[in-house]
């Protein structure tokens, strides 16, 4: 990253804070497979490419992903219906390669339960022994989509020695950016651990 062309180094950092986000692999069940069946595949090379149609997924908001797993799972405990609407309509799909590394990156049954890019080769989760300024990472106690074990799973590949983890009960996926007690329960939180730092 470059900013007014000045690199940023590890020292210029305060933190980094992971808000619901895990940087493992986890189980698949079998939903999420018969869903990236229908936006991903593999071509005669053996590399992973999206299908014609899949430009863009919104995840949430379509019939495919309704079949098994309610929007209510991400965003329900916490976060009003007029949000999650907004939400949804706006900002909520993802570009074809973010669902290609989630699809395929993020299932366990490859690469030993680390999360990679199908892509490139990388591997997310090996690299992440590489951060080494101090992390805070949150998490919902309800969210379906990055669980507590797997974002205590990453914070023991963080290669940082000041690290921590924080998780709210009652909080799912998104709750905890847009629920209606996030700048109360989360964002003091977070400034208040940056401040420290």
């Amino acid at each position: 990253m470059c900013i007014r062309d000045r690199l940023i180094n590890q020292s210029d950092i305060a933190g980094i804070v992971g808000i619901a986000s895990a940087g493992v692999a986890y189980k698949m069940d079998i939903t999420m497979k018969i869903i990236r069946s229908f936006c991903c595949r593999k071509n005669i090379k053996g590399e992973i490419v999206p299908r014609l149609f899949s430009k863009k997924l919104d995840l949430n908001n379509n019939l495919i992903m309704r079949l098994g797993v309610k929007t209510e799972s991400f965003y329900g405990f916490e976060t009003s219906l007029d949000k999650q609407k907004r939400y949804i309509k706006t900002i909520d799909a993802e570009p074809i390669g973010v669902v290609i590394d989630m699809m395929y990156g993020f299932d366990e049954d490859f690469k030993e339960g680390h999360w990679w890019d199908p892509q490139t080769g990388y591997d997310y989760t090996d690299n992440l022994k590489n951060i080494t300024v101090p992390v805070l990472l949150i998490g919902g106690k309800q969210d379906i989509s990055d669980k507590i074990e797997d974002i205590a799973e990453t914070l023991n590949h963080i290669g940082s020695e000041d690290k921590e983890i924080r998780i709210l009960d009652g909080y799912g996926h998104v709750d905890l950016l847009l629920g209606k007690n996030a700048e109360h329960d989360v964002y003091p939180l977070v400034s208040d651990w940056l401040n420290v730092r």
